[in-house]
């Protein structure tokens, strides 16, 4: 350990030859005594905030200049294995409760018997995702909400609904919320705003619902468990069937097992809104004008208090749902019955906007919060579930597939070659030389023709 005491080094070596109870004579020299408080005053100004009896409390929300970097943890160091910006990184590092930056990188230390030894190691942003991921299996296997263990659904039962039957926990009688993790395959991925809505003669736009599909989390440390999940769900489902065909929960595709899961995009309002906007001059016609030719609708009017009523108004999240122009004449005639409910997907502590949602699923790793349904079918040809969606956490991006880049080469160029991985880069680079070459004796061409 190294700390800089003015121009005097103080070293462990030389702490441990100072003599008991004393204090060195390189420190003395330095120390100043003095009666003078103005003295004392001007050295701490810039550290020591002013003290003011005023009663002024309009600075109290002022950000702070400095960052307390020490409140984000220590480390002893001699200053040759870690330089100054890499300490400062790890510092701002540890800012980002939920992750750091994607380009960011987090500096360990390693500690042996209770001593800091000077080993430091980086891991970046998507090992970092993953040791997350790996605190949050622990966390999750532990809860009697997540279905991906043995015993995951133990505690559950069916018990009558309204459409049908719903799962509940066996001690709460309350329904229950399971919780599982895995990846969002782009296929039938509807979470845009008007979600898997095709045509209104097919089916109206507010029966429109979100829709995606989970499969395994392969690589992860919760891909064993998904297998688990879906047997658990299988097992579930077979203690309320009434036939061997069960539809719209699990899903297959191919050989394998995927989950569907779902939720409402539009609710039915409890008081519907009134399409004409009502005033009271309108209907009172105090001045003697001409009377309104608009009906007053779903209003309360009494001539006794000369008021009307507070009908109810257009929510926000409605009037601006950003649905599509050639959906906007059928959501527009709709929208005063029903109003829309954005699907709960979260990326850290940030809503994900509606627009976004299916880009920001896409591939990734997710943990979703859902309940169980079972839906009464009179003819009873077949059992359907539902798995309706409560909440979704983004926990890992999904990567796209990266494209070729030969189909952006002009076709007059001639064919291209597969080459070795190695090669492909300076394949590219062969190409656009090749292709600057040729730009420049068509300039040294044109420069000829144009010519004196």
């Amino acid at each position: 350990m190294m700390v800089y005491y003015g121009d005097v080094d103080i070293d462990s070596e030389r702490i441990r030859q100072l003599p008991e109870d004393d204090v060195p004579d390189e420190l003395l020299e330095g120390v100043r005594q003095s009666t003078d408080s103005g003295v004392v005053d001007q050295e701490s100004e810039g550290y020591l905030p002013e003290e003011d009896d005023s009663e002024d409390q309009s600075t109290l929300n002022e950000l702070p200049e400095v960052i307390p970097l020490q409140a984000l943890g220590s480390t002893d160091t001699d200053l040759t294995n870690i330089s100054g910006n890499e300490l400062m990184a790890w510092g701002l590092n540890h800012l980002w409760a939920n992750e750091p930056p994607q380009a960011a990188r987090m500096l360990y230390i390693k500690i042996c018997s209770n001593v800091p030894l000077p080993v430091f190691f980086f891991m970046d942003a998507e090992e970092w995702k993953d040791d997350r991921k790996s605190s949050l299996y622990s966390e999750l296997s532990a809860g009697p909400n997540y279905i991906g263990s043995a015993n995951g659904l133990n505690n559950v039962i069916w018990q009558r609904d309204t459409s049908g039957h719903i799962a509940v926990e066996k001690s709460l009688k309350k329904e229950f919320v399971a919780v599982i993790v895995g990846r969002v395959g782009p296929q039938k991925l509807n979470c845009g705003p008007e979600g898997n809505h095709i045509r209104a003669y097919i089916s109206p736009l507010h029966k429109a619902k979100f829709q995606f599909q989970l499969g395994q989390p392969f690589g992860s440390v919760f891909a064993e468990d998904f297998d688990k999940a879906i047997q658990n769900l299988e097992g579930l489902q077979a203690k309320i069937t009434e036939t061997t065909d069960r539809r719209n929960m699990i899903v297959s595709d191919k050989s394998i097992k995927l989950i569907r899961f779902t939720s409402n995009i539009f609710e039915e309002r409890k008081e519907l809104i009134p399409k004409h906007a009502v005033y009271l001059s309108d209907v009172e016609n105090l001045e003697g004008g001409q009377k309104s030719k608009v009906k007053p609708l779903a209003v309360s009017y009494t001539n006794a208090h000369r008021c009307i009523g507070n009908p109810p108004v257009m929510d926000a999240e409605t009037d601006n749902w950003p649905i599509p122009l050639k959906y906007r004449d059928e959501f527009d005639s709709m929208k005063f019955n029903f109003e829309a409910s954005p699907l709960r997907v979260y990326r850290g502590n940030s809503l994900v906007e509606p627009v976004d949602v299916n880009d920001a699923l896409t591939g990734a790793v997710v943990e979703v919060y859902f309940v169980i349904r079972h839906y009464y079918l009179r003819d009873k040809k077949f059992d359907s579930f539902g798995a309706d969606i409560q909440q979704v956490k983004i926990l890992k991006p999904g990567t796209s597939i990266a494209r070729s880049g030969f189909k952006r080469r002009s076709v007059r160029e001639g064919p291209f070659e597969i080459l070795g991985t190695a090669s492909i880069s300076a394949h590219a680079k062969g190409d656009e030389l090749g292709r600057a070459e040729k730009r420049s004796k068509q300039g040294e061409t044109k420069g000829t023709s144009s010519g004196p």
